[in-house]
């Protein structure tokens, strides 16, 4: 399954709108995988997602590079994963970055390059720079609960 769906932003704000709207989109069991170079604004978005989700206490988003992977107090918990330190498929899986993550949880996972094919289901999110400002944003869903959440999108 795949359908897809392209953006544009040009402001750091309108990428963290963009965040919100696919935050309050989101159900639980979602994955979405980020990919896009340095300065792409990947942890821009994902400050827009969590934020526009129901929080149980203060939720700071930033980039999870070192930690690999940060749990925010949201409805549904949000985890959200920053593979740029690991080379391929089998160190996530060795390392066990991903083991907490419940069903009812949603996954956001920055350089999800590293995660090739770990995710049957998931909404991948291109991210890329195509001006000084201008991010070029695409979606697609690979599956059932992605392809619902892309739906509800603007």
């Amino acid at each position: 399954m795949s359908a897809g769906r392209a953006f544009v932003t040009t402001t750091e704000a309108e990428t963290r709108a963009l965040g919100a709207q696919l935050g309050r989109a989101a159900q639980p069991g979602l994955v979405v995988l980020l990919r896009g170079d340095l300065g792409a604004g990947k942890t821009t978005l994902v400050q827009g997602f969590a934020g526009a989700l129901p929080a149980h206490g203060p939720v700071r988003v930033k980039s999870p590079t070192y930690a690999l992977c940060h749990a925010y107090p949201t409805t549904p918990r949000t985890w959200h994963a920053d593979l740029y330190r690991l080379a391929r498929v089998a160190e996530v899986e060795a390392l066990g970055v991903l083991d907490a993550v419940e069903p009812a949880d949603v996954l956001v996972v920055e350089w999800a390059e590293r995660a090739q094919g770990m995710f049957p289901d998931a909404l991948v999110v291109d991210l890329a720079v195509t001006g000084e400002d201008r991010r070029d944003v695409t979606m697609m869903a690979t599956g059932p609960v992605s392809a619902e959440v892309l739906a509800r999108i603007q």
